[in-house]
């Protein structure tokens, strides 16, 4: 009786390791990576890191309709903002820096969360600062629904093939947003 409940235990035991062993093995990081991978692979536009960027439609501050599809082929920094926003006018500057130094290297596109705020006050705020590149209105939440929008500013960085690379909840100083800025235009490495 001894010898079978002895052989009974180590079957047991045996079979709770190798359990232990396979959930290891399936939970590994190779695995995990793979599996993200791939998933990526089918997300076709959401707003997360390795998907498409969203696309939206929006009429300008100069009247033009905008939309993202409309800037393939060049890298975009698309940045949500308002004019009540403390640290939305902590960076403001930094992208207009940005725009002087890097010219059509990159397109910034700067969203006024409208809903939010007023037309004559996102005005006003694009003059005080010289915005001098598309501001679209997102007087119905639009894009900020898509892009899923809570904290402003929220900024992405979207390399020139519409897939999203990075992007930062709150401010950006100048060093953090030329950084990552220049990491955008940086040819992908093979």
């Amino acid at each position: 009786m001894n010898r079978m409940r002895a052989w009974i235990v180590s079957l047991g035991a045996a079979a709770l390791i190798g359990v232990v062993v396979y959930s290891y093995a399936a939970e590994s990081p190779t695995a995990a990576s793979a599996d993200s991978a791939a998933a990526a692979k089918t997300v076709r536009e959401a707003p997360e890191i390795g998907a498409y960027a969203p696309d939206f439609a929006l009429t300008g501050m100069d009247g033009q309709a905008y939309s993202l599809h409309q800037f393939r082929g060049k890298p975009v920094v698309l940045n949500f903002w308002a004019s009540w926003c403390g640290p939305c006018k902590e960076e403001a500057p930094n992208f207009v820096k940005l725009q002087k130094e890097l010219g059509s290297r990159v397109q910034i596109v700067a969203v006024n969360l409208t809903a939010g705020d007023s037309e004559k006050s996102a005005r006003a705020f694009a003059a005080k600062y010289g915005f001098d590149f598309p501001v679209p209105l997102d007087d119905k939440s639009a894009a900020a629904d898509r892009y899923r929008i809570r904290p402003i500013p929220t900024t992405f960085f979207i390399d020139a093939n519409g897939v999203i690379q990075d992007g930062v909840l709150g401010a950006l100083s100048w060093d953090d947003l030329s950084e990552r800025t220049e990491r955008l235009l940086r040819p992908a490495s093979s």
